[in-house]
C-alpha cells in the first residue's frame, strides 16, 4: 500500500486548514489508533473499517505532515505491509506550537488517558458483573437551549456525588460524562 518514506524531521504544519485536517475525522482515528502501539496497515484497516485506497490517502497525509513515520515493511500474502508508529515528539510540537487551537490540542493531548480509562473501565465491568456497574449510551435531536440545561443538571450530580468521596473506602468507580454534538459520517 503506502511507500515507507524517511522524511524531514521538521514537522510541516503550513496552516490552519492543514491543523483542522489532522484534528477531524479518519486521520484523527488514526492517530487515537496509534497511540497505544504501531499497527500495520492490515491492523489500521479491521480497526477503522475503511477502504484500503483511503487508508492509503490518510496514511500518506500523516507521512506528508510527519505525523507518523514508518518503522517496518512485511511482506502478507504476497502484499507489502507497513507498520507505522506515531512520531511522539512531532505530537508534542502540535500541541505545543498552535496555541489558536487550544480546545483541539487538549482534547488530542487528553484522548489517551480517557480511552485508557474507558478501557479499563469496560474491562472491570465484564471481570465484575456483580458489582454496581452502569453503561448508558444516548444520541438524541434536541435544542441547544436543552442542552444547556441538561448539562447544568450533570454538573450538580457531579458536585454532589464528588462531596460523598470517602478516602477510607478501598473500591473506586468510575463516572464519565461526554456531552458533545455528534454528527455521523
Amino acid at each position: 500500500m503506502s511507500e515507507c518514506n524517511n522524511t524531514a524531521d521538521k514537522l510541516k504544519i503550513d496552516d490552519d486548514n492543514i491543523i483542522r485536517e489532522i484534528f477531524s475525522g479518519k486521520l484523527l482515528d488514526i492517530v487515537i489508533e496509534l497511540m497505544d502501539n504501531q499497527l500495520s496497515e492490515q491492523q489500521l484497516l479491521k480497526k477503522l473499517d475503511i477502504y484500503p485506497m483511503r487508508l492509503k490517502y490518510y496514511i500518506n497525509k500523516l507521512l506528508e505532515y510527519n505525523i507518523i513515520e514508518c518503522v517496518k515493511n512485511d511482506i502478507v500474502n504476497q502484499r507489502v505491509n507497513n507498520v507505522f508508529k506515531l512520531r511522539k515528539d512531532d505530537i508534542d510540537l502540535i500541541l505545543n506550537s498552535c496555541s489558536e487551537h487550544n480546545l483541539e490540542l487538549n482534547l488530542l493531548s487528553g484522548i489517551e488517558k480517557y480511552r485508557n480509562m474507558v478501557k479499563k473501565s469496560f474491562q472491570s465491568v465484564c471481570a465484575n458483573p456483580d458489582t454496581a456497574n452502569k453503561q448508558a449510551f444516548l444520541i438524541i435531536r434536541v435544542s441547544d437551549e436543552k442542552v444547556k440545561e441538561f448539562k447544568c443538571e450533570l454538573n450538580e450530580v457531579i458536585k454532589k456525588y464528588s462531596e460523598l468521596e470517602d478516602k477510607s473506602e478501598k473500591n473506586k468507580y468510575l463516572y464519565m460524562t461526554l456531552l458533545s454534538r455528534y454528527d455521523e459520517e
